[in-house]
């Protein structure tokens, strides 16, 4: 019911939360250093916002009213894309300095846990029930962690190396991940095992964003100019 705009045409680059319903405002402009925000996140309630911007920071929001929930968040240079975990209580960043982090959502303070990769870090993504992360990388890698006492994880590595991988997925059961890679592939994966299922599925373009449907009987995936619908 709660909609993210940001303007990448106005010279503040802000961002409001609008009301699907009623189409009104939510939030005042929300704003990075007057530099543009080019991603952006809700919690799974609706109650909380993350936008990241080309000032090299994340920033969480109350999405009724645009305060903030804690200070900003910064990695050693730029920042690719944050999301909640599906509670809210933790925010993960994916970055260029090889790094995904973890933050606390609702208290200031660094990053609780730095997990590494050995190239940039573009994408994050929490499975179902909060407790492991994915982590998609320059290096060709996707990492599964598991994040209690003493984050554990393991590696998918594709079979070229030269291959960068810019986004993943869990499926809502935890049973699968989908990668896509700079060839413009999707591939499955056994969550359990890291290993490959069926064969790459091709995507018109560079697919940017993948998503699992709730039943995890098909895959969404979008390029800059298409989206598809994948039965698996």
């Amino acid at each position: 019911r709660r909609l993210l705009i940001f303007h990448q045409d106005t010279q503040d680059g802000s961002a409001k939360v609008w009301d699907v319903k009623t189409g009104e405002a939510l939030t005042p402009a929300l704003r990075h250093a007057g530099l543009m925000i080019h991603q952006g996140a809700f919690s799974a309630d609706g109650a909380s916002v993350l936008t990241v911007g080309f000032d090299n920071s994340c920033r969480a929001w109350r999405a009724d009213t645009g305060a903030p929930l804690r200070q900003e968040m910064r990695h050693d240079g730029g920042i690719s894309m944050a999301s909640f975990s599906p509670d809210g209580q933790r925010i993960a960043t994916a970055g260029f300095d090889g790094t995904a982090r973890l933050w606390d959502s609702h208290e200031d303070g660094p990053a609780k846990s730095i997990l590494r990769h050995e190239g940039y870090v573009y994408g994050v993504a929490f499975s179902q029930d909060g407790r492991r992360l994915l982590t998609a990388s320059q290096d060709g890698r996707v990492r599964l962690w598991r994040l209690a006492d003493e984050p554990w994880r393991m590696t998918i590595a594709h079979a070229d190396s030269t291959l960068s991988i810019h986004t993943a997925a869990y499926s809502s059961n935890g049973h699968l991940i989908a990668t896509s890679g700079s060839d413009g592939f999707i591939r499955l994966w056994n969550a359990g095992t890291g290993e490959a299922r069926g064969q790459p599925i091709p995507h018109p373009g560079l697919p940017v964003s993948i998503t699992f449907t709730l039943q995890g009987d098909r895959l969404a995936s979008a390029s800059s100019d298409s989206l598809r619908l994948t039965n698996l």
